[in-house]
């Protein structure tokens, strides 16, 4: 992110190595969530920035990231808030009153030995593997492919595959005994 001005606000840049991959300028109040798609249009990353307002010589706001799958926010990263001038960018403490991450409702109940952590970090896989399998099944019906299937399954398959017909030399080695 580089500072620009109190009217202008900022500018964010998103590279891989020397390759620009994203790039928006910040400004306002509330500004509406700067988005950058990571598999074509199924699943985009968006930064959302809040209170962006001017502060001594600078700007001051909070950050958000937020994962989009098939155009749902599935989850809210709370970053936190942060001071930023023509000096640099400073991070403010964080507040505790302020939760890290929020799924929209979809975090069950604690048990009473679980932290918050601990079932949101369990929330979040859950919700990956979830992510990937769709993806894998996806992928295996657009290209035909089989992912997970059990050895015994293929092996079933090859075995069908391979009683199709006799060889050439069982052909051969039955054509010469009935001689």
């Amino acid at each position: 992110m580089k500072y620009i001005s109190q009217e202008e606000g900022l500018k964010m840049n998103v590279s891989y190595g020397e390759i620009l991959l994203h790039s928006q300028e910040v400004k306002g109040p509330d500004p509406d969530a700067t988005c950058m798609a990571l598999l074509t249009n199924i699943a985009v990353i968006c930064a959302r920035f809040s209170n962006l307002l001017p502060y001594n010589d600078g700007l001051r706001g909070c950050l958000a990231l937020e994962p989009k799958l098939l155009k749902a926010v599935a989850a809210t990263f709370k970053i936190g808030c942060f001071t930023m001038g023509p000096q640099g960018m400073s991070l403010e403490k964080r507040n505790a009153s302020l939760p890290d991450i929020d799924f929209g409702g979809n975090v069950t109940e604690p048990a009473q030995n679980q932290t918050e952590s601990q079932i949101i970090t369990g929330d979040l896989l859950t919700v990956v593997n979830e992510t990937a399998e769709q993806g894998l099944e996806f992928l295996g019906n657009l290209f035909g492919l089989a992912f997970g299937e059990s050895p015994e399954t293929v092996d079933k398959n090859n075995e069908t595959t391979s009683q199709a017909g006799p060889s050439e030399s069982e052909i051969v080695s039955a054509n010469s005994t009935s001689s």
